[in-house]
């Protein structure tokens, strides 16, 4: 797919929304049941030429560092291997201690940390489905994605990724909004989902059971950069196989081409809300640079959520003159969240 065609289908995916021209919102209801807060989500879509950095407020600080739990590899049925906690007799992920459901009696009453408060307060912008038992660990309270804006980056990728493209990659999946929201949209014959700290994995896994995808997704526990380099082979044919599991990603089977890979990467806690332009090399504990390199590839999408204040001259720089990247403005009820950027298959080395 050709730059051009790429955004073309990119502003064609935000038109269809409600967008009448460049630059201009558009909103979409999340599925909120009755009588629980009523959330939009919007977007604003720029071009690499006549970007405008963002300057709302966001008090939505991104993931943690992870903690270690022992967990297993399963295969499922179709012989993929698949990294599984123990399950019940009832098939049901067991959960480690570190996963929790925290309720009004834990917000008032109980042990719920401070500073997990404020985001359990827009638990239903996190979770439509929160009251049906979802999990969180303390740390993943700061790094998910709102719902409303999951499933409208779930959209634009599918839209604007070519149709060859099947395999989708969530490299930093962390309770699973954003890797929910891609298996929901129907669109990728594989996802796989990478997450190095087990408990907040095993939360994922849950969450996404009460969504009805949890055996959609292809979990794999631990370094996405390790695992990546063993997913995305250079030649040859991978077959799917052992080692899932075993934190390498051996044998999952996917080829570097065709593939789309979606990175939510730690942004290093709140401090980019101090910058007015805030420096991509200085996310930790991974710069823009090492994701970079370790994302791109020839016939490969890159898709990066990234902090509203980001500094869309660095992104600029990644893709050169002969490239393109486009960058899409995430809103919640007017408060802006976050950009996502999307580079195209067509993107090549600059210098």
């Amino acid at each position: 797919m050709t730059k051009k065609r790429r955004r073309q289908k990119l502003k064609a995916a935000l038109r269809a929304e409600g967008k009448t021209r460049a630059g201009a919102n558009a909103t979409i209801n999340a599925p909120y049941e009755e009588n629980k807060p009523s959330v939009n989500a919007e977007s604003e879509h720029n071009g690499t030429n006549g970007f405008t950095q963002a300057a709302h407020d966001d008090d939505q600080p991104h993931q943690g560092e992870p903690q270690q739990f022992d967990v297993a590899a399963q295969a499922i049925e179709d012989g993929t291997p698949q990294l599984q906690v123990k399950v019940s007799d009832e098939d049901e992920v067991m959960l480690p201690p570190e996963c929790r459901h925290y309720t009004a009696h834990d917000r008032f009453d109980g042990d719920m940390p401070f500073a997990v408060r404020k985001y359990w307060e827009q638990r239903y912008r996190i979770f439509s489905k929160y009251d049906e038992g979802i999990m969180m660990t303390d740390d993943a309270w700061f790094g998910i994605t709102p719902e409303p804006v999951a499933v409208k980056i779930a959209a634009h990728l599918a839209d604007s990724t070519p149709a060859t493209t099947t395999t989708l990659i969530d490299a930093f999946c962390g309770a699973g909004g954003n890797t929910i929201a891609f298996a929901l949209s129907g669109r990728w014959a594989k996802i796989l989902a990478i997450e190095r700290d087990p408990a907040v994995l095993a939360c994922a896994m849950h969450n996404a059971a009460i969504y009805g995808v949890k055996d959609k997704i292809v979990w794999i526990e631990g370094d996405c950069f390790r695992i990546l380099g063993n997913l995305l082979k250079r030649s040859g044919e991978v077959e799917d196989g052992e080692g899932a599991g075993d934190g390498d990603g051996d044998g999952v089977g996917t080829d570097g081409k065709g593939t789309a890979i979606f990175g939510s990467p730690p942004w290093g806690g709140p401090g980019y809300r101090d910058e007015e332009v805030f420096d991509l090399e200085g996310m930790q504990p991974y710069g823009l640079s090492t994701l970079w390199d370790a994302f791109r590839g020839e016939g490969r999408s890159v898709s990066l959520y990234l902090p509203r204040t980001s500094d869309l001259r660095q992104l600029a720089h990644l893709v050169g003159d002969q490239g393109s990247v486009d960058v899409v403005h995430y809103c919640v009820d007017g408060a802006s969240k976050a950009i996502c950027a999307y580079f195209g298959e067509d993107v090549q080395e600059n210098g």
